[in-house]
């Protein structure tokens, strides 16, 4: 009866899917609008007859269908049986990815659907192989020039960043000009303050330097002002202006260096901007103090409530994620509680694990004790590198400047603990020695291969521990360790990342890439891996 029932749907709605990139004026000009699209589709004969539902996803890339909410409901409603058609503009609308086209044209013939070109009128039939094979072809074509594309454009934009130009959304607080020539071209843009809004950027950098206010004390002070965030005139995100601060709001204003003139790049580097800086650099500095004092503060505060092993933490029943939990006090527990403990026990999706939580302290303190371990003292370390350095082929000037890197990173954390009254002047001055001595014996001695660059890391993250914010922790630990399996009694293995798992079976007795951890093997500093690596020097 149900297939009767099934064979009986009438196939009577097509479905129209827009997407565009981009929707600056600038760029609408030169390229297919939203409103062509749809006319297009709408216009088509084969169409005319049928029930037709829009689906658009304005100013997103055709790089991948998984962030585009209406593709996704497109596809949802396809297979409610009753489409003939999927119409587009044309397949790139669809998507730019060959992968992406073939789960697409899955779903066509999942639910007996065709897909309708609107640029052409032409039909595709993924069930005929002629037609999947031209519109492979297609898609592939597609996808090279999204590729070819998207690699000039990243030339281009590094290339304006080196001059200075800023590239992108400009920050509230500046306005883009342009100078338009009488045939319509471009002729010049540059960067200027704007007289609207350029005041208030510089009053909350003003404000927030004094140190006198948190960023959500600020938001409440200009609030009460009356002041209402700044924004850009030239910014287009589809989203209405923000009536009111917020502590957010205000940490991507006082952050920001394009405001001091730099522009940042994602390799890391920075350039001199050429325009005009809102902030000069002593209140900029002024600014970056005070939110470092405030980071310090609030991790101080939540560190016990900061849970670093969530992402890495598997349950060793049933293999499900473990993450934090924290449960309030109560009559029976005076102080907060914090574990972790098995999602899937949790959410009752497996009634076989009958894992309890572990706490927070009983594996963090695990985890410190298997770093200090596999850290290994300074001289058995020295025998292991010259044991193993025969195997390695990692440039070992590239390894130098890496550990010589990791010192300064430790040099600037001490920098900024005294500066903020966290060490007194004699701790600070040896431990600054110590590491200046330690960096220069380093310049003027041979390269060390990389298990020496792994071990100095460990040695920084051991020693530094107390002075790590949570995130800083947490970022080392997700490094280090892809998985780590614990139980009611503790961290029972773990399995390290790739590049550290050279290091781990040389320093831990191991079968195969699974490490287990000392309670496990009663591993001691000299273990027997480490007595036969050094015995083959």
């Amino acid at each position: 009866m149900d297939v009767e029932m099934g064979a009986r749907i009438e196939r009577d709605h097509a479905l129209i899917y827009v997407r565009v990139s981009r929707l600056d004026d600038d760029e609408r000009q030169r390229k297919i609008s939203p409103e062509m699209q749809r006319d297009m589709s709408l216009g088509l004969q084969h169409v005319q007859t049928l029930k037709t539902e829009v689906f658009e996803d304005l100013d997103i890339s055709g790089k991948s269908t998984t962030n585009r909410p209406q593709y996704q409901a497109l596809l949802q409603r396809l297979a409610g049986g009753d489409v003939r058609y999927v119409v587009a503009y044309d397949l790139s609308r669809i998507t730019r990815s060959v992968a992406d086209q073939s789960d697409f044209f899955d779903a066509l013939t999942a639910n007996g659907a065709l897909f309708l070109e609107a640029s052409t009128g032409r039909v595709i039939d993924p069930k005929d192989e002629d037609e999947e094979l031209s519109a492979n072809v297609l898609g592939s074509v597609n996808q090279h020039a999204r590729k070819k594309t998207a690699r000039r454009v990243r030339d281009s934009l590094a290339a304006k960043v080196a001059r200075g130009d800023l590239v992108g959304p400009v920050p509230a607080g500046y306005v883009r000009r342009k100078t338009i020539l009488d045939s319509g071209k471009v002729a010049r843009v540059w960067i200027e303050p704007d007289p609207d809004t350029a005041p208030t950027v510089k009053h909350i950098f003003r404000e927030y330097s004094t140190g006198a206010y948190s960023l959500k004390t600020l938001a409440a002070s200009l609030n009460q002002e009356g002041l209402r965030p700044p924004r850009s005139p030239n910014l287009r995100n589809n989203r209405p202006a923000a009536t009111r601060f917020t502590a957010d709001v205000l940490k991507d204003i006082v952050a920001n260096p394009r405001y001091v003139g730099q522009i940042p790049r994602r390799d890391g580097t920075t350039h001199q901007a050429n325009y005009e800086p809102l902030i000069d650099q002593e209140t900029w500095a002024a600014c970056q103090r005070v939110r470092l004092g405030h980071r310090r503060v609030r991790a101080s505060k939540r560190r016990r409530s900061s849970y670093l092993l969530s992402g890495v933490l598997r349950c060793s029943k049933c293999g499900s994620s473990m993450s934090g939990q924290t449960w309030k006090p109560d009559r029976s527990h005076p102080q907060p509680r914090y574990c972790y403990t098995c999602y899937l026990r949790r959410t009752g999706g497996s009634p076989d694990c009958d894992q309890p939580y572990v706490t927070q302290e009983l594996l963090e303190t695990d985890l410190l004790s298997i770093l200090r371990v596999v850290a290994l003292p300074q001289g058995l370390a020295e025998e292991v590198d010259k044991a193993i350095a025969a195997t390695l082929t990692e440039d070992p000037a590239q390894s130098r400047q890496s550990t010589l890197a990791a010192i300064d990173g430790r040099l600037s954390r001490l920098a900024e603990l005294y500066e903020l009254n966290d060490m007194n002047r004699e701790e600070y001055l040896a431990r600054r020695e110590e590491l200046q001595n330690k960096r220069k014996t380093i310049e003027t001695s041979r390269p060390q291969p990389v298990f020496a660059r792994q071990r100095t890391m460990l040695t920084t993250l051991v020693d530094d521990w107390d002075y790590l914010a949570p995130e800083e922790r947490k970022a080392l630990v997700t490094e280090i360790f892809e998985e780590i399996t614990a139980s009611e009694h503790g961290i029972e293995d773990f399995l390290p990342t790739e590049p550290w798992k050279r290091y781990m079976r040389t320093v831990v007795p191991t079968d195969a890439d699974r490490v287990p951890t000392e309670r496990k093997t009663g591993l001691e500093p000299a273990t027997p891996t480490l007595a036969r690596s050094c015995s083959t020097n």
